[in-house]
């Protein structure tokens, strides 16, 4: 066979010669519809893609696959509004300027009813205008209403419709080509997007009936298409073929277009968004559980919680509504090591989300046990441990806190740790450092003797402890719970955020999670945000979500791009900055920013603007250094706002990119923003203006 034929076309006896067909042929068209059918019946397929994916299909095969062309669902309304807008000449750049424009309106699109020729026109005189067209235009009756029709036409109407010519006109008594009813059809689909019968028949005065027989002559010709093309429109439609190529060209341009990834800082304002940053509610108990289950079990210094994370995501917040859900069990505090001296790390979990907690990182010590056996024993206070264990009270408070960090033991309420990190309204943790010349004094005998045997009230461990009993999930539940939670904070699982969060065994063990739960339909992978590779995970009605937000001014220069820039400051670990984890930071000539506890970052429009580091001493500014005085200005307001709200305390910015503040020249512009002039630096600090 093949050698036969390969022998021929060597010897000159057999030609090959191309054909090209209308359609193509059964075995072509199976190739054809065979990946593509894959995303018709795939419903957790984002919508884009969908459309992207049938819309790039030939209208023929598809309606031979679905057994009716339907593209209902496919074709963008608002294209459809825009082809139809320059077909009737009613887009701005599209109407008449002139007369002669104006004489050409119904020869391109047959008779125009008198009261629709001001859509059609910029001229502010029409009847001068029409006036002077002299014989080339005329006014005849059709379907009970005034129309302006070409001169051209008198003829075609009356042999089609029987409308009498008007006096002074005259027109031929033979019409060449094709029947005059179907010249006039033909060109109203060219003049139109999808139509129906019924409105071919309004517009001639016509039956629908008598309708029908030309427009299922024409679609027998294939000279125009049927099918179903608007939403909300029962009956068959029509549709001239030209004018559904140039809408599905269009739709599926503008389907592609949501299929490129969004940039980097869209993505950033999304996350903003989804955890109500830019819209902040008023604080409640209801509200704080909301916040709390968007969070999905972040484990995070407690120092932070009530300072910059619960406040910048509800307005007016009062730990009061925090205590509230917590003496109701609805939220439950559980301890995840520490980030530093006196600050635990800790998670405020829904009573009901308890599975989205990731697992503890190792087996709790024995001490650790010990002191949960203790406390489930007694009443679950301190005086009743210390009771019980005895020993120093400071020891056995360290003890007490180090079996919580090992997540052995929880507070019933947030006393001990408001304690513990030195008040609710502390920033941050700051290294214990001893007091001036503690080290040269000596222990006095008389009061170690007075304190033997006396329980010491210790406030960071006050209240009810009680032993942490939490179910252990099977492994592949753990792991689904664990993409659930990073799902509900950040919408999108990357490299980057799986790392930041410290997941055991890294991202390769994620990813081969992920491409399970891939393969089953509950998560999509895709081109997401730009540069950050292939590996992006996430759902279809967030995928669509994060596509909804448009490009952020990450190719101007800022602050050309913003508008009204509302800067929000956050702490530098909180899920929704994506910035050092999802995101990379922005590139700076020598500071090297982290995601650390006490760090402070500040936001803008999705971008970063600036971070600071833990305690205030040091400025990073991110972006074109030529508008380096404004980014400072907005800086300092969004941080002196900070303050005042008591978010944290006092601050002294000494450096700013690296070099002391007041060789930075940007003094001035941060005085401007409310800030006061230190010896050794700049100060930030309420009821100072």
């Amino acid at each position: 066979g093949l050698i036969d034929l390969m022998r021929g076309l060597r010897s000159g006896g057999v030609r090959l010669v191309e054909v090209v067909t209308d359609q193509p042929s059964p075995f072509a068209a199976s190739l054809l519809f065979r990946y593509t059918g894959a995303f018709l019946y795939d419903g957790d397929t984002p919508l884009a893609e969908r459309r992207a994916a049938m819309l790039s299909m030939d209208p023929e095969l598809l309606a031979a696959a679905l057994g009716t062309l339907d593209l209902r669902e496919l074709l963008d309304p608002d294209v459809v509004n825009a082809v139809v807008a320059e077909l009737q000449h009613t887009a701005a750049d599209r109407r008449a300027t002139t007369p002669d424009d104006l004489a050409e309106l119904p020869r391109m699109l047959g008779p125009i009813p008198l009261a629709q020729l001001p859509d059609r026109t910029t001229l502010t005189d029409l009847d001068a205008a029409l006036r002077s067209l002299g014989g080339r235009v005329s006014i005849v009756r059709l379907a009970g209403e005034a129309h302006l029709v070409s001169a051209a036409d008198l003829g075609l109407l009356r042999d089609a419709l029987g409308i009498p010519v008007p006096p002074g006109h005259s027109a031929a008594s033979a019409i060449e080509g094709r029947d005059p009813l179907t010249q006039l059809v033909a060109r109203f689909a060219r003049g139109n997007g999808p139509f129906t019968a019924s409105r071919v028949a309004a517009a001639f005065g016509l039956g629908v009936a008598t309708v029908m027989l030309v427009l299922d002559r024409e679609v027998a010709g294939r000279r125009l298409t049927a099918g179903r093309f608007t939403s909300g429109v029962s009956d068959p439609e029509f549709i001239d073929p030209e004018i559904l190529r140039r809408l599905r060209t269009r739709s599926l341009a503008a389907a592609r277009r949501e299929l490129q990834p969004v940039s980097q800082s869209a993505y950033a304002r999304f996350l903003a968004t989804s955890h109500q940053l830019d819209d902040r509610p008023t604080s409640t108990p209801d509200e704080v559980l909301l916040a709390l289950q968007r969070l999905a079990g972040a484990v995070l210094p407690a120092s932070a919680w009530e300072t910059h994370v619960l406040p910048v995501r509800l307005a007016g917040y009062s730990p009061s509504h925090l205590d509230a859900l917590l003496a109701e069990s609805e939220v439950l505090i559980r301890v995840r090591g520490s980030a530093g001296p006196n600050d635990p790390l800790i998670a405020l979990v829904p009573a009901g989300d308890l599975d989205l907690l990731g697992p503890l990182d190792g087996p709790a010590t024995g001490e650790a046990l010990v002191v949960a056996a203790a406390l489930a024993e007694g009443d679950g206070t301190f005086a009743a441990l210390h009771g019980q264990l005895g020993g120093s009270t400071t020891e056995l408070a360290d003890l007490l806190w180090q079996a919580a960090e090992a997540g052995a033991v929880a507070p019933a309420s947030m006393a001990p740790v408001r304690a513990r990190i030195g008040g609710s309204t502390r920033a941050a943790h700051r290294a214990a450092r001893p007091a001036p010349r503690r080290r040269a004094r000596l222990p006095r005998p008389s009061r170690i003797g007075l304190t033997h045997g006396l329980t010491i009230s210790q406030p960071s461990v006050s209240g009810r402890w009680y032993r942490v009993r939490d179910p252990e999930l099977p492994p592949a539940e753990a792991a689904i719970a664990l993409v659930s939670s990073w799902l509900e904070r950040h919408g999108l699982v990357t490299r980057g955020g799986v790392t930041a969060d410290g997941t055991a065994g890294g991202f390769a063990a994620a990813y081969r999670l992920l491409s399970e739960l891939e393969s089953a339909g509950t998560v999509l992978r895709g081109y997401v945000v730009e540069g950050l590779g292939g590996a992006q995970f996430t759902t279809r009605d967030v995928l669509e979500q994060v596509r909804s937000f448009a490009d952020s001014p990450d190719r101007t220069k800022w602050p050309s791009g913003v508008q009204h820039p509302a800067p929000i400051v956050l702490a530098a670990l909180d899920p929704a900055n994506p910035y050092g984890s999802i995101l990379p930071w922005p590139e700076h000539r020598s500071a090297h920013p982290s995601r650390a506890a006490g760090a402070l970052v500040v936001l803008a429009d999705g971008l970063c603007l600036a971070h600071l580091t833990r305690g205030g001493r040091v400025l990073t500014l991110f972006g074109d250094p030529a508008t380096r005085a404004e980014r400072v200005a907005l800086v300092t307001t969004a941080l002196m706002s900070a303050v005042r709200q008591g978010r944290m305390q006092r601050l002294k910015i000494d450096e700013i990119d690296g070099e002391p503040v007041y060789a930075s020249g940007l003094e001035a512009a941060m005085r401007s923003a409310g800030a006061q002039i230190s010896p050794r630096g700049v100060v930030l600090e309420a009821g100072r203006a």
